[in-house]
């Protein structure tokens, strides 16, 4: 038995593995200070009847919260393991300075690889405080991505840096357009955005990562449908789709149909590098 946990920008997730399969996944809020642990992390080690001496592993992206998280464990007497470095995860990472690349990212690679099929590339879009969009090529080399803002730091931004925007929650549901109040026009914004992102990118690692430059290869599009038309003729080079992260379920029903929704991804790559290294 041991206990997975991706710590993000906003919340943590939890996983529980036992008999060699996770069996359980919470979402827990992250520590308000370093002396001040949520309630919650005390509930469930009780209720998943943790003994002293349990594995965990730990990775994120938010090294203050991780740091609480681990010196906690530590006085509970269990035992950590924090994969923070590249090397330990079993996966070909192909981009300028890995040790910079986001463990989450990695992990989140290794997951769709595992989960195949072998010799297809994959498309992982993570929504989260930062959506990522990254491609692994059909060798099973993770090749980078893209980075943007998610829902609320575009929110958090507006409101910061301008005199009179209101800050605003995201909805799943696209307010009517022309937007009549500034609240639905922000929410209507942020979803084009990041849904316009996803689209307009998927057309560019389809070319086989060149350069772009403006006016060549363009499409135009007015459904989510239309960077589809462009795919490989040739099932082997279709790419396989995986829509993860804490605000996924905002973009979904935006999305071509083709997106696998795997909310517990990263988790489950953070399992895959915990098995390759006898931990389960």
């Amino acid at each position: 038995m041991s206990v997975l946990v991706d710590v993000g920008n906003s919340r943590m997730k939890w996983g529980l593995v036992r008999d060699h399969a996770l069996t359980q996944v919470v979402s827990l809020p992250l520590p308000e200070s370093p002396d001040v642990v949520p309630d919650s992390w005390t509930e469930h080690v009780l209720l998943w009847q943790l003994p002293r001496g349990t594995t965990w592993v730990l990775s994120g992206t938010n090294p203050p919260a991780l740091l609480v998280l681990q010196n906690w464990l530590q006085t509970q007497g269990y035992r950590i393991w924090n994969v923070s470095n590249y090397r330990e995860i079993p996966l070909r990472v192909e981009v300028d300075v890995p040790e910079r690349v986001g463990i989450d990212r990695l992990l989140n690679a290794l997951a769709a690889i595992h989960r195949g099929p072998a010799g297809q590339p994959k498309l992982i879009v993570d929504i989260g405080s930062a959506v990522t969009v990254d491609w692994v090529n059909p060798e099973d080399t993770f090749c980078g991505g893209a980075i943007f803002p998610g829902f609320r730091l575009m929110s958090e931004a507006l409101h910061r840096y301008t005199a009179r925007l209101p800050l605003v929650s995201p909805v799943q549901n696209l307010p009517s357009l022309p937007a009549k109040n500034t609240e639905s026009a922000i929410q209507a914004g942020m979803l084009a955005a990041i849904v316009g992102a996803v689209n307009w990118l998927l057309p560019k690692y389809l070319q086989g990562g060149t350069t772009w430059q403006p006016g060549l290869n363009e499409y135009s599009s007015s459904t989510a449908d239309a960077p589809f038309e462009k795919m490989p003729s040739s099932p082997a080079l279709k790419p396989v789709f995986y829509l993860t992260g804490g605000d996924a379920w905002l973009i979904r029903s935006y999305l071509n149909p083709d997106f696998i929704f795997w909310p517990e991804m990263t988790l489950e790559g953070l399992y895959l590098v915990a098995k390759s290294h006898s931990i389960e």
